[in-house]
């Protein structure tokens, strides 16, 4: 009998035995099996003398084309996987190059139930990702969402249970020291099934985070599960921390965006969890490091020219576990090139470069962005109003000024801080009368 379609069937290290009679069926009809040496491998038998195998190792996409002749040639076409064809494999991508062909799929169990029922885990407290692909590289502090382990670190410091698909060199141990490095790593159990169903199946764990880290390494293609023992810490509110709560330079009272006005900024921001936000002129980080807080989904940038200012950056990153900031020493706009287009631009300090700043900003600002400067002199606030008002753009000033209550005797006064002003602008608000004249 001639099928007018092709087949998915995944396979497990215990091979033809663990199929099903159907399968096995139609593996011995094909005329054209197609997949990995090692799946291929493991057909070792029930296989026709007269079928012609093919590899697709660093060939994925030939598949496609070898499928749709063998369909196109009435031949009867097998296409062999690992696990099962529809979690994290290659399956969809076939069926949706090939969007005209039948399919018939035959899934075998998943390395992940294997793994869940090694280790009688519920499977459904935890998340899959994978990080099965190019060596991403040893976790560095501060990279940037392009780097392939990101994700799952933004997963794991929000406390979720994940089963990951690793790779030999994106390995459990590559991961536990990722989170050590992020001083993450108390409260975290680790778990690796290693070759499930096969003869030198291998079980690793339960382990703390420590002792993953030194383990000797662990046969691949295997699968992770991690998950906290403990109840994580209670997280600190999302902004407007005491100053108090910073590591800061003190010359005189603080180098830092105070509360009261952090609030204010992070308010004209307009935050959304999925922000991309720049600090520039970051000094101890306060503003950024609390809108890290809130894109919990997003990511920061911050620059500061200062290195002392940098240290205490890095200190007050650790200290509230922020995983999703990068920080850049350097003088701004050096650096910026590199970053992502920001939804958001907190400029809180110029570096005698204000005009380079807002006119970079405006200009990699995504549509609805919005940019926020605070401004302490009148000839820095002039210069951002006239420049603002060269390049057209709509812009709304607030000036600030608080009073906090001081002890005076046995009394009460109030002591004035500085005031200050509070630029914001919108890139979509584009008007020829600006405001502020």
């Amino acid at each position: 009998m001639v099928n007018d379609n092709y087949a998915i069937i995944g396979i497990n290290n215990d091979g033809i035995a663990g199929l099903s009679d159907r399968a096995r069926q139609r593996i011995a009809q094909a005329d054209l099996i197609i997949g990995v040496e090692r799946t291929l491998t493991l057909l070792r038998q029930g296989v026709s003398a007269t079928a012609k195998l093919r590899a697709m190792d660093g060939v994925l996409l030939k598949s496609v084309e070898w499928i749709a002749q063998g369909v196109a040639a009435k031949e009867q076409v097998v296409l062999i996987v690992n696990g099962d064809p529809l979690c994290h494999s290659v399956a969809p991508l076939i069926i949706k190059r090939l969007p005209d062909l039948r399919v018939e799929i035959f899934p075998a169990h998943s390395a992940l139930q294997l793994a869940f029922a090694r280790f009688a885990m519920n499977a459904n407290s935890f998340r899959t990702i994978s990080i099965h692909g190019r060596d991403a590289g040893e976790w560095q502090s501060g990279a940037p969402p392009s780097h392939g382990l990101y994700s799952l670190l933004q997963a794991l410091h929000r406390g979720e249970s994940l089963a990951l698909f690793t790779s030999p060199d994106n390995s459990p141990q590559r991961v536990a020291r990722m989170l050590t490095l992020e001083g993450m790593d108390a409260g975290w159990q680790m778990a690796v099934g290693s070759h499930l169903l096969a003869d030198d199946e291998q079980l690793v764990g339960p382990l703390a985070v420590s002792e993953m880290v030194n383990h000797p390494p662990i046969a691949h293609p295997n699968v992770l599960l991690i998950w906290r023992e403990t109840a994580p810490p209670c997280p600190p509110p999302l902004f407007a921390l005491p100053d108090s709560s910073f590591a800061q330079r003190t010359p005189d009272r603080g180098l830092i965006t105070r509360r009261d006005i952090r609030a204010m900024v992070l308010g004209r921001l307009q935050l959304r969890r999925d922000s991309t936000v720049w600090d520039i002129g970051a000094g101890s980080g306060a503003v950024g490091l609390e809108a890290a807080q809130i894109c919990s989904e997003g990511h920061v940038y911050a620059v500061e020219k200062n290195g002392e200012d940098c240290a205490n950056i890095e200190a007050n990153r650790r200290q509230l576990q922020i995983t999703n900031y990068s920080w850049l020493e350097a003088r701004a706009p050096q650096g910026l090139a590199s970053w992502g287009d920001p939804d958001a631009v907190f400029i809180g300090g110029s570096g005698g470069e204000m005009v380079a700043l807002i006119e970079l900003a405006l200009a990699r600002l995504r549509p609805a962005g919005v940019l926020v400067i605070t401004l302490v002199t009148l000839e820095n606030l002039e210069l951002a109003r006239a420049t603002f008002n060269r390049l057209k753009v709509a812009f709304e000033l607030t000036q600030v000024t608080l009073a906090h209550a001081a002890p005076i005797l046995e009394m009460q006064r109030l002591r004035g801080e500085n005031p200050l002003w509070l630029l914001t602008a919108s890139k979509v608000v584009e008007v020829s009368n600006v405001s502020g004249d």
